[in-house]
């Protein structure tokens, strides 16, 4: 079985820790600054918290893929998992957005 490293982004932002969260707690908000290569979003179950999910299609390399994310766990404000489906359930990946609060009011988003 072939197994991919973990990748690890960061950013900060210049807003709270628990408007962050309160925003990317919301599924459709993840459109906007993830549209580059997700496309097409379909979204069930509630509109935040466990259980919010999405149908994408991604579309990177040349190639285009279904995936379905859904959120399994929630800290709030300090963090948010989503699992990610693909290939009819054979390709899992787990996304998780860890907040943290800086000096003067602004978050690192990790």
């Amino acid at each position: 079985m072939w197994y991919m490293k973990p990748v690890r982004v960061t950013t900060e932002v210049p807003y709270p820790r628990e408007r962050v969260f309160d925003f990317l707690d919301v599924m459709s908000n993840h459109e906007p600054f993830t549209n580059h290569m997700l496309q097409g979003w379909e979204y069930s179950g509630p509109d935040r918290g466990i259980g919010s999910k999405a149908r994408v299609t991604v579309k990177a390399g040349g190639r285009t893929e279904k995936v379905e994310i859904e959120v399994i766990a929630a800290e709030r404000p300090r963090s948010i998992v989503e699992q990610n489906l693909s290939a009819g359930g054979k390709r899992i990946g787990t996304g998780t957005y860890t907040l943290d609060e800086l000096p003067d009011g602004r978050t690192r988003i990790a």
